[in-house]
């Protein structure tokens, strides 16, 4: 798949960084992995901070306002959805060198930032079937309105051929439509409201509210 939108990792992506002094920092799957088995080799390397491993876009928009709520010295930053944090793939990790990080698939960026060169998790995982995602989307795990297309799109997937397979599912679970006959007889079993609900109702359940109205009154 391409590479996720920055910022919005899904989370099949991200994995925690274990040794983290810092309790829920993650990072992108393989680099999460290359940190961990950095630290264990470098006795005294450690990684701590809230804003030491993955950024989502909130945060990436946060530590520009509250820099030391994550311990932000240095202000001198990427633009909003441009660090390799927002992928998960940069990382602060201290106490090692150029030569031990590289044995571990890290460059340097700076003195205790590093990003990580290997093999991202997102270009080893297949995508799932439009079918599939669909059916998940139906059950409320890909959010709603842009938020679910931001998500779809940023995860790899065409949003128009999701939504166009939700719709198609949706109207495959629709009951088969009434008659106007069967509807009117159920109007005067009361099933259907009286009034303006009745007709709220039956338009909201996509009928036409006035031939069901004329039956009834022929049956009445």
């Amino acid at each position: 798949m391409t590479t996720p939108q920055n910022g919005y990792v899904p989370a099949q992506y991200l994995a925690p960084i274990t040794r983290a002094k810092t309790p829920g920092l993650v990072a992108e799957k393989n680099t999460a992995a290359a940190v961990d088995a950095l630290l264990a080799a470098v006795p005294g390397s450690y990684v701590v901070g809230l804003a030491a491993a993955y950024w989502s876009r909130a945060v990436d928009e946060d530590l520009r306002k509250n820099p030391a709520k994550y311990d932000i010295v240095d202000t001198n930053l990427s633009p909003v959805g441009q660090s390799p944090h927002g992928l998960g793939t940069r990382i602060n990790i201290h106490g090692v060198t150029a030569a031990q990080a590289a044995a571990h698939g890290f460059k340097p960026y700076n003195s205790y930032t590093w990003d990580f060169t290997g093999a991202k998790s997102w270009d080893q995982a297949p995508l799932e079937p439009v079918a599939q995602v669909a059916q998940e989307v139906i059950a409320g795990k890909w959010g709603n309105g842009d938020d679910r297309k931001t998500r779809l799109t940023a995860a790899g997937y065409d949003y128009n051929a999701v939504q166009a397979q939700v719709n198609a599912d949706l109207a495959a679970q629709k009951p088969a439509a009434k008659s106007v006959d069967e509807l009117a007889h159920e109007v005067i079993a009361g099933q259907w409201g009286n009034g303006a609900d009745r007709k709220n109702r039956l338009i909201a359940a996509g009928y036409n509210y006035a031939a069901v109205q004329a039956r009834v009154n022929q049956l009445v």
